[in-house]
């Protein structure tokens, strides 16, 4: 969800892409969130950041302290973006575990957190549906200290990032920031060691609140992303680029407000209104039926959210810009 004291400016085109900073809402890790919460469709809170966490999120932004974790001689933890939150354990993880299907990074593995990083929650959701053995070719260990090693790119050149064990923990002992979903009554871990990695490459949580999943993408895979124009997107070249195993994400409109005044704006769509659509936030491209004239999209909240099944036209009106990367 996003986060906006004022509003932080008009999208500009590739190749500086749209900011996104969404937060899904608070919930148990190991649970299945409702499929439309109910605070979805009420548009009175500031950039759809649930209403229970909205000062706590202000405050945090504004001053952030670690609480101690775990360390290693050469590795430490990255700073959290919560004063509550402590380093721990993750019971019975597991990095990767083959779904019913046999794929070990799935996209439904992806559970975003109380952390606005749904850029890089939705890059790795798209990632994984297009190609799901780059992501596990990424995340090696444990080593024999425990760690994990995630590689990135960053300018044709791979940074490998070790990481603890340790995951960012809130007060119930749940994972605070990205959600390690059950699979095999095993805890999966490698979303979770992703974005830890991400951060502690980019100087800590707080830092990774704000991004685009242009430079997310690329981040993983080495691959230089496109923008893609949405108004004259077709369902056609949305699946040749899926069945090329391209990843595809799409950003919907701003919510804008001035003064405390919602100003007319794209999230006056009966989508957003009726909580389909969240504004500000970061979805990623499931699935093309031509024969239907439907795209798919998934909210990088959990497998426990719905499909989201548009007709082109509500694909183009509804999302103000979208980014592909090859992966391959």
């Amino acid at each position: 969800m996003s986060f906006k004291i004022g509003n932080e400016g008009s999208r500009v085109t590739q190749p500086v892409p749209q900011a996104t900073e969404t937060v899904r809402p608070q919930a148990k890790t190991q649970e299945v969130r409702e499929q439309q919460p109910a605070w979805a469709s009420a548009r009175t809170q500031d950039g759809m950041l649930p209403p229970s966490r909205r000062e706590q999120f202000a405050a945090a932004l504004g001053q952030t302290s670690q609480a101690s974790g775990a360390e290693s001689p050469k590795t430490k933890d990255p700073k959290a973006l919560d004063t509550n939150v402590t380093y721990g354990p993750v019971k019975n993880g597991s990095v990767f575990e083959a779904g019913t299907d046999g794929t070990k990074a799935h996209w439904n593995d992806v559970q975003q957190g109380q952390i606005g990083d749904c850029y890089l929650m939705t890059s790795m959701g798209a990632i994984a549906r297009a190609n799901p053995a780059l992501i596990e070719n990424m995340v090696k260990g444990p080593d024999a200290s425990g760690n994990y090693n995630v590689t990135f790119q960053d300018k044709g050149k791979p940074v490998t990032i070790t990481v603890t064990p340790d995951l960012p923990l809130n007060s119930g002992g749940n994972p605070a920031y990205a959600a390690t979903p059950q699979e095999n009554g095993k805890a999966e871990l490698w979303p979770a060691l992703v974005e830890k990695a991400y951060a502690q490459w980019k100087g800590g949580y707080p830092n990774i609140v704000h991004g685009n999943s242009a430079n997310a993408m690329e981040a993983m895979t080495g691959k230089k992303s496109s923008s893609l124009d949405v108004g004259g997107a077709t369902l056609a070249d949305l699946e040749k680029r899926l069945n090329a195993g391209e990843a595809i994400t799409a950003g919907t409109h701003d919510d804008i407000k001035f003064l405390g005044i919602d100003l007319p704006d794209g999230t006056d769509k009966p989508l957003y209104k009726n909580g389909t659509l969240v504004a500000d936030h970061e979805y990623f491209v499931s699935g093309v039926d031509t024969k239907a004239g439907t795209v798919t999209l998934r909210n990088p909240w959990g497998a426990g959210t719905p499909d989201i099944v548009l007709t082109e036209a509500q694909f183009r009106e509804s999302f103000q810009y979208a980014n592909s990367n090859p992966t391959k």
